[in-house]
């Protein structure tokens, strides 16, 4: 009787150790080359010199390729995001670009934070006008893999995004900037499918 109930409780204690060893062993390690793309909803705001925006809604997408870099958790790439809406006419597009960093904080665990450093731009086209400015940018973000095979996942992410472009000057009319100090913000929530080489 003594045994039976030695061997239940060594089987309690090592059954859940156990059974995380085979999740772990079962998902995927990240090697190699990445790319993704991903589309969605999100939100964008701005403000200049003496002048403020309210937020609007439209449609935000993204794509994103680079590589691990000897750590199957640390993944480097390239990464450009935008985000666009039409009113009265006008369509605005709000955009990051540059350097990106994916880190899997928890080892072969899918869940993943991000973080990048580039450019930002601001575009306005319509009704005569192509306004434009380019300047700094940095993204931050979080997202999670859903395994769909051995190499495909579907990614699920939320993103932010700051912009600086500065003084927003007309391109087709050439003369003064019309506005000044212009800094811009995105937030949006989207959908991807990611593929990464895997071993």
């Amino acid at each position: 009787m003594r045994l039976r109930s030695a061997l239940l409780l060594l089987l309690i204690v090592l059954a859940p150790s156990s059974l995380d060893a085979q999740l772990r062993k079962r998902e995927p390690r990240r090697s190699g080359f990445f790319g993704g793309l991903a589309v969605g909803v999100g939100s964008a705001g701005a403000s200049c010199d003496g002048c403020d925006f309210d937020r609007r809604t439209g449609i935000a997408a993204g794509f994103r390729l680079g590589s691990t870099v000897g750590d199957p958790n640390l993944l480097l790439g390239f990464a450009f995001d935008a985000w666009t809406d039409k009113s009265g006419g006008i369509r605005d597009l709000v955009a990051n670009g540059g350097a990106a960093v994916y880190y899997y904080p928890f080892g072969r665990r899918p869940f993943f934070v991000k973080g990048g450093l580039g450019f930002s731009v601001y575009q306005s086209r319509g009704q005569g006008l192509t306004l434009k400015s380019v300047g700094w940018g940095v993204a931050t973000g979080a997202g999670y893999d859903i395994k769909l095979g051995r190499s495909l996942a579907l990614t699920p992410e939320v993103n932010f995004f700051l912009g600086w472009p500065g003084d927003v000057e007309d391109r087709n009319a050439g003369g003064p900037p019309v506005a000044t100090g212009w800094s811009q913000n995105t937030a949006d929530l989207r959908l991807g499918v990611t593929y990464y080489t895997m071993y």
